[in-house]
């Protein structure tokens, strides 16, 4: 059961970001909210590393985190970009798309491959989305 109370309190955080976001993308430029996704992330993240591994001089540990960090800061500027352009029902729908990549992307990096029921899944999340 706490799986549950981890998801309901991240979808809660999500939202809250987005309605934060959406609400600074106007006056505030897209890179300078990256800046600051990003920057207030790497305490949490470089902390929750270190209680997992023991340490984050772990060259695996390093080289995954800037190549995790680039694609994170690309998909947060992007998304503020969106957000500053368009409204937020509009935008955030767009996320949902996102398991059509893990699934092309799963067998090929570890070898995942879904079942058909995850399939029809996915396909049921992507026609929900509008």
């Amino acid at each position: 059961m706490p799986w549950f109370i981890f998801a309901f309190l991240t979808a809660l955080f999500e939202s809250a970001k987005d309605l934060i976001s959406k609400r600074n993308a106007k006056d505030i430029h897209s890179y300078i909210l990256c800046l600051g996704f990003s920057f207030f992330a790497l305490p949490v993240v470089g902390i929750g590393a270190i209680f997992e591994t023991g340490t984050i001089f772990n060259v695996n540990v390093l080289a995954l985190s800037v190549v995790a960090g680039v694609l994170y800061a690309s998909s947060v500027l992007l998304f503020m970009t969106a957000l500053k352009h368009s409204d937020l029902s509009l935008s955030l729908p767009l996320l949902s798309i996102s398991p059509v990549f893990l699934l092309i992307l799963s067998p090929i990096m570890i070898g995942e491959v879904p079942r058909a029921r995850g399939l029809y899944g996915v396909l049921f999340v992507i026609a929900g989305s509008y």
